[in-house]
């Protein structure tokens, strides 16, 4: 809603001509903006009443960059110096944002090209999830047109529906983090189930959003064991003790070995193998075993 102009009057600014300062008067009338809802529950709570706002003539991507100077009810609005002194100022703003997108493009590169010595499919993606470089591997899967695809807005999205909504939370989810994380995603391919990585990049001081803010990296590969409990446990909801199960008849032992080890009775593994056949949507131990070697390999000790 705060970039609907019908809301917020300040957001008509994407619409006017670059490199040119305007005020709340250029956007509503003063009578209106004491009646004006955004005003009233947003602006005047927070004590930014005012402003001198320009769209600056970098573009980023397709997003419009803008710069807003903000005062207070007691400061008033911006006097003719006042828009003076921006005015002089608004090249100089516009050649650093200029300079700092040209280095996140170059960091998002940078990335992209230490991640090609892996042969892996990678995607390096900015804050608002829009694709900013990939590695050779990456373009032959978007070319190939599944398990990823690019989509309009210029991000990631799941060839298969089964696989587009969980896609899309996990990117989300990793996104609107500012420290550093990995988030598993299974996705459903052609050639059986593979792991999307998702990795949160930690946030630079001065980030636009159009940097490298995470990578997606898809794998087929072998984990350690506990690896690969943590995996299904975020991917698939297993609790702990399901995970080891399923660790345990991943790595081939018998059920009552591992009845044995956990000090159970075979009874309670087989209710628990139910759980497990349920949260990974398959009706018997071969099947799980087979399903879990396509995803994660036999797991490493």
């Amino acid at each position: 809603m705060a970039d609907n102009p019908q809301v917020n009057p300040r957001a008509s600014i994407v619409s006017t001509r670059a490199m040119i300062i305007r005020t709340d008067e250029s956007f509503i009338e003063d009578a209106d903006r004491h009646r004006n809802a955004f005003y009233r529950e947003f602006y005047d709570p927070l004590d930014v009443s005012h402003v001198g706002i320009v769209k600056l003539a970098t573009r980023q991507a397709d997003t419009n960059s803008v710069l807003a100077v903000l005062r207070t009810g007691a400061r008033g609005a911006m006097e003719a110096r006042d828009l003076e002194v921006m005015s002089a100022l608004i090249p100089r703003w516009d050649a650093a944002v200029r300079v700092n997108a040209a280095l996140e493009g170059e960091a998002a590169t940078l990335v992209a090209s230490g991640l090609e010595a892996l042969s892996t499919p990678a995607f390096v993606l900015n804050r608002f999830g829009r694709m900013v470089a990939l590695t050779a591997a990456g373009e032959t899967v978007l070319m190939r047109g599944s398990p990823l695809r690019l989509n309009r807005s210029g991000g990631l999205s799941a060839t298969e529906p089964s696989n587009a909504l969980r896609l899309r939370k996990a990117l989300d989810a990793v996104l609107s983090l500012a420290d550093a994380v990995i988030r598993p995603v299974i996705l459903q391919d052609a050639d059986g189930p593979i792991v999307a990585e998702i990795a949160r990049l930690p946030r630079g001081l001065h980030d636009t959003g159009q940097g490298a803010a995470a990578i997606l990296i898809l794998a087929r590969q072998t984990r350690s064991a506990s690896q690969v409990m943590e995996l299904l446990r975020e991917a698939y909801g297993l609790t702990t003790a399901e995970a080891e199960v399923a660790v345990a008849l991943l790595a081939g032992r018998a059920m009552e070995e591992i009845a044995s080890l956990r000090r159970v009775r075979v009874q309670t593994l087989r209710n628990q193998l139910k759980s497990i056949f349920a949260r990974l949507g398959v009706s018997s131990q071969a099947q799980l075993v087979a399903k879990l070697s396509r995803i994660v390999g036999v797991p490493s000790p």
